[in-house]
């Protein structure tokens, strides 16, 4: 006879990790409703799009800090600078040398964004004008 090393099974628990998933799961079909009910859209003002292309901008710009290569060693790892200065200068080194070509993908999105943005901006603002322009003849023939 072959005896197994595997465990009984719990169905009780097993259940209970199931509710569990499916609370989570329906806790985020709520959050996503109500990102839903947030950006409907009556919200999609050409005002409220320039305010949140300010806000993409900013978070590229956090980006492109974050991108940079180091030149300082973390603070985590300070305490092996103090013991071996050269050898943490060395590590850095190799560090930015391995991620370069990620920063250079990086950097390339980053710029891809910030055309786009420019581009919706744009769009955006033209799209205001015509909305004004549109608004200034409707009010020439209705008197």
């Amino acid at each position: 006879m072959i005896r197994a090393n595997n465990p009984d099974i719990d169905f009780e628990a097993l259940n209970a990790r199931v509710r569990a998933t499916a609370a989570r799961l329906r806790d985020l079909n709520v959050v996503e409703e109500q990102r839903r009910a947030r950006c409907n859209d009556d919200d999609a003002t050409p005002q409220l799009a320039l305010t949140r292309y300010r806000a993409v901008n900013a978070y590229l710009d956090r980006a492109e800090d974050f991108n940079q290569p180091k030149s300082r060693t973390p603070r985590r790892l300070a305490k092996y600078e103090r013991m071996a200065p050269k050898a943490m200068h060395l590590a850095l080194k190799i560090f930015n040398r391995v991620f370069r070509q990620q920063r250079d993908v990086n950097e390339a999105q980053i710029d891809a964004l910030r055309e786009l943005t420019l581009a919706s901006q744009a769009t955006t603002r033209r799209l205001m004008q015509l909305e004004r322009e549109i608004e200034r003849l409707r009010r020439q023939i209705e008197p």
